[in-house]
């Protein structure tokens, strides 16, 4: 196995710095850049794209049911069941590179697989070759060759050294085997070089494989020989590709050692989010005695200085607990560690470990996971989200976001007005400090963490996020299409989902399911800890939509043959609420339809996903952000005394929101153990039962006639006068009643000025772009009023 260098490692972080051996650079081609690419050209410029199913440069809209990897654009082609690949090939421009320096190629894969419930091992369809010119003919040194994931961008990194200095070209060849038989896409985006152009002198060249003695060292005495493999702190390991140390060869990380019978490897166990990203290490459940071990990468640790460690679990267990030992040592060997802490127990969600460490001498140490005294039957282990730090570090930032608004179903653009600013959520990781660029927005630029821009006209708008923090700086861009409402449509769909960057949970062992024990308490169903649920739709503040139908899609419907007929008849209403405090509020119903199970989900079970609608026996206007709740009877039994029968259940097909906030509600009568969530009724957002939940929706469409409530800025009492009130209008608070020469000031609850802006005749306009939701005072001269936003 190979293993990064210090200097390789320095690559890693991207360093613009000169080395004395020449410049270390980094080079993505994402293909969202139009300068790029000459009028109708396939590939950008200095690359070719060739072949009878050639992939071309392809803005990816709601028609593909897939987001790009990043940004708006990738190159893709179409297979339908009668064509193979034969002879396409993607050509990059040159790279001038040095030779014996490590270079890595990391490129995100997209591919159709006839399996989509297979636990997906990082593998991907390509074969990647080099050589030093542009036709692919000749390429004759082959960098990797992977088989096809299954229905997701995967991010694949390869190592490659040049034998000499000179300009290479990389060639993405496709291939078609036994899991491309389906129709399908295949997509290659977010192509980047990373290496060391010629120049100078290595001062300290890479010592050969194998020429370290194997040392005989006890334990705790660290080995020097061992700081050649050791990675930069601070370090996090996600597992997603992160830290660009996958080569294409080993199940994890380029420095991590997985050993035992039944080794971890990189993967994602079907139904099982990762705590971020898509993947993380697993060990699988065996029937005999176990022996898994996973070693962490080297680090040089400093004597005296205390680190931070720490990493999530995944243990359900099966017929027994499992127990995992985490220990530290000075060799990527057992004999040379010793147990730091012990963990056993049935963890049925991810749960977080934190520890310290403080050596006593200087110098490289790792750590291991060790499952091998679990007792036979203990289920599966994964580990996630590793990291170890000390005060006073940080890595290097990522960039990217999300868009928090509903969708035009038909051509997927973003809907709001003139007047309402549209939130962008932050979904960036350890950054200090953000820059927003969206020219033709009001404002153009922000450094907010989570801002709101203002789009005075339909169109595309491309935003543009740059991170940084004091190791460097990561930028993403992307193109959004907004459609700006001034006028009233009728028959409009409103989505809950944007195609741009959302995720449809595409297969039935993907539903979330709550870990009570019950293979069948569905998250988007009724469950052990709620029967009530809703699906928030954030239309702007001054949009009234006369909800005439509703369509969404659903995974499963269950009646127990027993009591069927009296089940289906069960009441089901759906509920439209208004928003208070981010949340469906219960005094403004605006309003209900009465309904029972089989009029809203059928009278027929099913196992397979299956679209439904509803239509209002009477259309319901509703204002501003709304919710959609189904309401279902307490005496609708969703357990079972017969071990001959299966218990009631159902599942709307749900989706995960890139913005990673979570527009699924619920009504608990049951908190989960560890949370201390009301029981009162009060509607919470899901993912406060389970973290995991985090960004949950149902994935919905919501049919009916849409208007633009024209507000006016002076409020008028019922004899036509003048009055003091305030309001909000999406980030502009509107304050009637003022007089030119006072203030007016906002106060939270605990009496903080939080805003002052002078006030003018008649009517005040503030922007409150940074006050959150809550309720606030609103004070102006000796009047005072209170306010929600």
């Amino acid at each position: 196995m190979k293993i990064i260098t210090k200097y390789a490692t320095l690559l890693c972080f991207m360093s613009s710095a000169m080395l004395s051996f020449g410049q270390s650079f980094e080079e993505t081609e994402d293909f969202d850049d139009a300068s790029h690419f000459e009028t109708s050209a396939a590939a950008p410029v200095g690359w070719t794209s060739t072949g009878n199913k050639a992939l071309k440069r392809t803005y990816i809209n709601s028609d593909y049911g897939f987001a790009a990897a990043s940004g708006s654009y990738c190159l893709l082609t179409y297979l339908d069941a009668s064509s193979t690949f034969s002879n396409e090939v993607i050509t990059t421009k040159a790279y001038s590179l040095k030779g014996g320096k490590k270079c890595f190629v990391s490129f995100a894969l997209y591919a159709y697989s006839s399996n989509p419930n297979q636990v997906n091992v990082r593998i991907a369809g390509m074969t990647v070759k080099a050589g030093t010119s542009q036709d692919p003919s000749t390429h004759t040194i082959e960098v990797g060759t992977m088989t096809a994931a299954a229905h997701n961008w995967d991010t694949i990194t390869l190592e490659f050294t040049p034998e000499a200095d000179g300009d290479y070209y990389f060639s993405f060849i496709p291939y078609s085997g036994n899991t491309l038989g389906l129709n399908g896409y295949f997509g290659l985006d977010d192509v980047t070089i990373m290496g060391t152009a010629p120049g100078g002198t290595d001062p300290d060249p890479e010592p050969e494989p194998g020429t370290d003695p194997e040392p005989e060292i006890e334990i705790g005495e660290p080995d020097p020989d061992n700081e050649a493999n050791a990675y930069d702190l601070p370090y996090i390991e996600s597992f997603d590709n992160e830290n660009n140390n996958y080569d294409g060869k080993s199940y994890v990380p380029v420095g991590w050692l997985s050993t035992g019978t039944m080794p971890f490897v990189t993967a994602q166990l079907a139904g099982v989010e990762a705590v971020t990203g898509t993947y993380y290490a697993i060990a699988d459940d065996v029937n005999y005695e176990r022996d898994e071990r996973l070693y962490t990468p080297f680090f040089v640790l400093n004597a005296g200085t205390t680190y931070n460690i720490a990493f999530y679990v995944y243990m359900p267990g099966k017929s027994a607990p499992a127990q995992l030992d985490f220990t530290v040592g000075t060799q990527q060997d057992y004999e040379f560690h010793a147990v730091m802490k012990s963990i056993s127990g049935y963890y049925k969600g991810w749960t977080k470990t934190q520890l310290t460490f403080t050596p006593k001498l200087t110098g490289p140490y790792c750590f291991s996971f060790f499952i091998g005294n679990s007792p036979v039957g203990a289920g599966v282990v994964a580990i996630d989200d590793f990291s170890i730090t000390t005060d006073g570090l940080s890595l290097r930032p990522t960039a990217s976001f999300g868009v928090d608004a509903v969708t035009d179903v038909y051509d997927s653009s973003v809907v709001t007005t003139p007047k309402y600013s549209v939130g962008i959520i932050n979904t960036s990781k350890y950054a200090s400090e953000y820059l927003w660029e969206v020219p033709g927005a009001t404002p153009e630029t922000s450094t907010e963490r989570n801002p709101r821009f203002t789009f005075p006209q339909t169109g595309t708008y491309t935003i543009t996020l740059t991170t940084s923090n004091s190791v460097g700086e990561k930028t993403t861009s992307r193109d959004v299409a907004v459609s700006v409402m001034t006028t009233a449509h009728e028959d409009y769909p409103l989505w809950t989902y944007n195609c741009q960057e959302d995720r449809i949970m595409q297969s039935s062992s993907e539903l979330p399911v709550f870990n009570t024990g019950d293979q069948y308490d569905y998250v988007t169903g009724p469950n052990y800890y709620y029967r009530s649920f809703a699906q928030r739709v954030n239309v702007p503040g001054n949009m009234a939509v006369t909800i005439k139908s509703l369509t969404w899609s659903m995974q499963y419907l269950h009646i127990k043959q027993d009591t069927h007929n009296a089940d289906y008849a069960c009441p089901l209403n759906i509920v439209i609420y208004g928003e208070k405090d981010g949340r469906p509020d219960l005094n403004n119903v605006f309003g209900r339809a009465e309904s029972t199970v089989s009029e809203v989900l059928g009278s027929m079970g099913f196992e397979i996903r299956q679209s439904k609608a509803f239509t209002f026996p009477t259309p319901i206007t509703a204002v501003g952000p709304f919710y959609i709740a189904f309401e279902l009877d307490d005496r609708f039994p969703i357990t079972c005394n017969d071990p001959n029968l299966v218990r009631n259940y159902y599942a709307f097909a749900p989706l995960r929101h890139a913005t990673n906030w979570s527009s699924l509600f619920c009504r608990p009568n049951r908190a989960p153990e560890g949370t201390d969530i009301a029981t009162d009724g009060s509607w919470v957002a899901v993912d406060l039962l389970d973290r995991s939940l985090a960004g949950l929706g149902l994935y919905m469409a919501v049919w009916g006639d849409i208007a633009i409530e024209d507000r006016s800025s002076v409020a008028l009492t019922t004899d036509g006068e003048i009055m003091y009130a305030a309001m909000f209008d999406g980030d502009t608070l509107i304050v009637s009643g003022t007089t030119a020469g006072q203030s007016v000031t906002v106060y939270d609850l605990a009496g903080h000025a939080l805003l002052t802006a002078p006030a003018t005749e008649l009517s005040t306009t503030i922007d409150a772009a940074t006050l959150a939701h809550g309720i606030y005072i609103v004070a102006c001269g000796e009047q005072a009023t209170k306010v929600a936003k």
